[in-house]
């Protein structure tokens, strides 16, 4: 299928990596010293990348490639954690990819229910530590969240 991808202009780049740090489908590497896109199927083709390059060795080009694959990066990125995913999936909305942000929250549906919202799990092991300290039984209540803000579990702790 013709898409964009990224394409790098190996004479140019000069190893500095911020490509690699700036590509959250971790579809680039620094191998030998110049960064490689490891294969089309991670690259969704927004060039986010090309904005960290400081010598201009990235450009975005349309060419016969692989499709992207939203399942295949969540799969590449899950084991990197939480912090990633949602870099991931904000990159997505960010850039107005609904389709592939539904696919993103799909996936973690599937294979990551506790991550409905990661970050506020420390707000509830705040909450019973501050009650723990206070030596006081205030009701604390658990409501977790989806991703769009639907409550999906409601408990009092």
């Amino acid at each position: 299928m013709k898409r964009t991808v990224i394409k790098i202009d190996e004479n140019l780049c000069n190893g500095c990596g911020n490509c690699v740090s700036g590509c959250h489908e971790r579809a680039l590497q620094l191998i030998n010293g110049k960064a490689v896109m490891i294969s089309e199927l991670y690259c969704d083709g927004l060039g986010v990348c090309i904005g960290d390059c400081p010598v201009g060795a990235i450009e975005l080009i349309e060419k016969e490639a692989e499709p992207y694959d939203e399942q295949a990066v969540m799969e590449r990125i899950s084991p990197k954690g939480e912090n990633v995913i949602l870099a991931h999936l904000k990159h997505l909305k960010h850039h107005n990819q609904e389709v592939l942000l539904n696919e993103g929250i799909e996936w973690c549906r599937k294979n990551r229910p506790e991550m409905e919202v990661p970050c506020c799990g420390g707000l509830l092991q705040l909450a019973l530590k501050a009650r723990e300290d206070a030596k006081v039984n205030i009701p604390v209540k658990l409501i977790k969240l989806s991703v769009q803000g639907d409550i999906i579990e409601q408990e009092w702790i």
